[in-house]
């Protein structure tokens, strides 16, 4: 049992708790070193997995953003090569020269007016989740015509050489 005395005394000079067996100190003086360093610990780690989530919101940030702007050499940077792609009502697309051609064929034949919500991020080491919505327009570059988007998505990530890379992606639409 530990116990901890409210009112400190002076022996020899040196501050010690008052105590009938003077054992009871040292637990104390081994533990308290061993807690202050668990705190600053559990406080760097709550630190770094903020910086985590803030950089799985930038790069799904990216993503949409090259999306609207067309370009495929950016949006496929955000993909690790084994990645997944699963959009809704399509065949699953395995690894990055499917995805390329996913998105090779829709920006050459729609332009793509997105915004994205991201609702939760979460990570463990170097995977991350996220999920969200996505609210838009894709428009035929041939007639015009006007497609509207409100898909829910699940996105993983995966920590690659500093940076986070899309591992699985699916979504599927929401109903009107």
């Amino acid at each position: 049992m530990l116990r901890v005395w409210p009112e400190p005394h002076g022996i020899r000079g040196r501050l010690r708790w008052r105590d009938p067996d003077a054992r009871m100190c040292e637990p104390m003086r081994a533990i308290l070193p061993l807690a202050a360093m668990l705190l600053a610990l559990a406080c760097a780690t709550g630190r770094a997995e903020s910086a985590a989530r803030d950089q799985v919101r930038q790069a799904i940030e990216a993503l949409i953003a090259a999306e609207n702007a067309g370009n495929v050499p950016i949006i496929l940077g955000q993909y690790a090569d084994d990645a997944v792609l699963m959009p809704d009502r399509q065949p699953v697309l395995a690894g990055i020269s499917r995805i390329a051609d996913h998105y090779r064929a829709l920006v050459r034949e729609q332009r793509v007016e997105l915004a994205t919500r991201i609702d939760e991020v979460e990570t463990d080491g170097s995977l991350a989740w996220a999920r969200g919505e996505t609210l838009g327009y894709l428009v035929s570059k041939s007639t015009g015509g006007r497609t509207r988007v409100h898909d829910r998505w699940l996105i993983v990530l995966r920590r690659s050489g500093g940076a986070w890379q899309i591992a699985r992606f699916a979504w599927q639409a929401v109903p009107d």
